[in-house]
């Protein structure tokens, strides 16, 4: 009996080095092997995203699509199927906004490179593009719904269209972002709604602070 209760100690303290020894590990005359497992790779699509996702959200526009177009160099297609991949829709996501909160003033890539005025009308109008087709897809998402019209406020003669779905957004309380809140805030200061921006603007500080909330 004795023994049996050492075999039974034995095997329990071998279970607990087990890290600590790598090797063969014999307990009571039976063998067992340890086999070591390397983590598994890392996808670098996924890393690209990732970072051009980090770049966005410290306000590096040109790097954060930098990223976005090393995951995927084709990322200024609008495909026509809904059978995309969910971080290709990440990746261009990123860059939609990117050229948003840049005025289009970026390099968007195969040709859309923002030195003119112009070319940074056609880059918001891309992001606007995107935005939309990603809103099609998504309807569920709110998220997206925002991005969405925040795309398309920066487009000249689409203000109303911004507007219209921003304010339903924020009278229903389902505005999920501080940015919503600020675009709206900047489209009825063009209107000439004091209360309104006022409001808007209380909003987006409450979510994000006093500095991420100025007109300016």
């Amino acid at each position: 009996m004795k023994r049996m209760v050492l075999c039974w100690v034995t095997s329990f303290v071998a279970a607990l080095v087990l890290t600590a020894a790598p090797q063969d590990a014999h307990a009571c005359g039976k063998r067992r092997e340890f086999v070591h497992r390397s983590p598994p790779a890392a996808d670098p699509k996924l890393e690209n995203v990732r970072k051009a996702e980090a770049w966005l959200a410290e306000g590096n526009h040109q790097r954060a699509i930098k990223y976005a177009r090393r995951a995927f160099p084709n990322l200024e297609q609008l495909p026509a199927e809904p059978e995309v991949s969910p971080l290709f829709d990440r990746a261009q996501r990123v860059a939609a906004m990117a050229t948003v909160h840049a005025h289009g003033n970026v390099d968007v890539g195969n040709g859309l490179a923002g030195d003119s005025e112009q070319e940074r009308a056609v880059n918001r109008m891309w992001a606007a593009f995107v935005m939309q087709h990603q809103h099609a897809r998504h309807r569920d998402n709110v998220v997206v719904e925002v991005q969405y019209a925040q795309a398309v406020a920066h487009v000249d003669g689409l203000e109303g269209q911004a507007y219209a779905m921003l304010e339903r957004l924020a009278t229903e309380d389902l505005m999920p972002t501080a940015g919503g809140y600020l675009t709206l805030a900047r489209l009825q200061t063009h209107r000439g709604d004091a209360r309104g921006r006022d409001t808007s603007l209380a909003r987006c500080r409450e979510i994000a602070g006093t500095n991420a909330c100025d007109l300016a």
